[in-house]
């Protein structure tokens, strides 16, 4: 049930946005994620649940015909593999973010921002409607 839940959202935040996709990848690899209720590896983590209690019919089925022996190294590889995918996935967000702030500040120096573009259009708006606006000091500079 959680985990279709989960599921759903993952959809529908790939189904929105790329920014609601990448923000919902870069939560779910923080270390304030955890699913001790339906994910295996953050139950046993966490202490939540242990391998040898679990019924053959709720694990995945891949390891329903391993031994125990089986089980725990398939599921400390698991682990191993989602703390690199989770590292990566910190590290690229902070490559973007770092990306994200130098275009905003090369943009902001020509003038190139939501609030410069939103000024503009306003503009153009209260023109067609014959509103004249006074050209500052600064407006003149920006021109030349």
């Amino acid at each position: 049930m959680a985990h279709e839940r989960q599921a759903r959202q993952d959809a529908n935040a790939s189904s929105s946005s790329a920014l609601a996709s990448t923000q919902r990848a870069v939560t779910k690899s923080s270390a304030n994620y955890v699913n001790t209720q339906w994910d295996l590896v953050d139950g046993l983590k966490n202490k939540a649940i242990k391998l040898e209690d679990m019924k053959p019919e709720d694990l995945p089925e891949e390891m329903k015909k391993m031994s125990p022996k089986e089980q725990k190294a398939y599921v400390d590889k698991k682990a191993k593999e989602r703390s690199e995918i989770q590292k990566k996935i910190q590290k690229l967000n902070e490559a973007r973010k770092k990306f994200i702030a130098e275009e905003m500040k090369k943009n902001s120096k020509k003038g190139d921002t939501l609030g410069s573009a939103a000024i503009q259009a306003i503009r153009k708006q209260a023109e067609r409607k014959n509103f004249k606006f006074a050209v500052s000091s600064e407006t003149q500079k920006k021109a030349n």
